[in-house]
């Protein structure tokens, strides 16, 4: 019997030697993935700015008695033509898309009509809004565009017109300051 017992324990050391046999058999090699490429300067920029970022884009609305704010749907009658003019090198579909916030950016309920978050001696039941150029179309500033061109020229120019809109939620309008942001997002391909 004893010859069973020293056959079983030499299958069990030769088993138990088979799995580091074939991790010695094993080879290991290292390599390297290298990266190279460039970043260029961005291929549009907004009224000349150099940067990734957008420069804020004033615009400085004249002053009107309040017997001359309108309602939002005519014309303008003392509207500010403003343009922005953006500059590409080969961009495909070039948006520029209004992102206002209802009801932090524009009174809430009017998606076209900037609210007037001016801090001191603020006017009261008074906005601005957005035109097209010449017309009474105001734009939608939640979720309008100003420009959508699939294949732009080397530069766009933007003309709207802003003008200062009766608040149809407040009644007793009153003279004083007048300040809004209007959110924008430039992007192409």
């Amino acid at each position: 019997m004893k010859p069973k017992h020293s056959l079983l324990a030499l299958v069990a050391v030769f088993a138990a030697a088979l799995p580091l046999a074939s991790q010695a058999a094993a080879v290991t090699r290292t390599g390297a993935i290298k990266f190279t490429g460039k970043v260029t300067a961005p291929s549009c920029s907004v009224n000349g700015s150099t940067a990734m970022a957008i420069a804020d884009i004033n615009v400085t609305l004249n002053d009107v008695s309040m017997d001359k704010v309108q309602a939002l749907a005519s014309k303008p009658s003392h509207p500010k033509t403003h343009s922005i003019t953006i500059t590409c090198t080969g961009a495909k579909n070039l948006t520029v898309s209004l992102k206002a916030l209802n009801g932090t950016n524009t009174v809430t309920g009017q998606n076209s009509i900037l609210k007037n978050t001016a801090s001191s001696s603020a006017a009261a039941g008074v906005g601005i809004a957005l035109y097209e150029k010449g017309t009474g179309t105001s734009y939608n500033l939640v979720s309008g565009k100003l420009l959508d061109k699939p294949t732009p020229s080397a530069s766009e120019i933007i003309t709207f017109d802003a003008a200062y809109v009766t608040d149809p939620a407040i009644t007793l309008m009153s003279a004083g300051n007048v300040q809004a942001a209007l959110p924008f997002e430039l992007s192409y391909d």
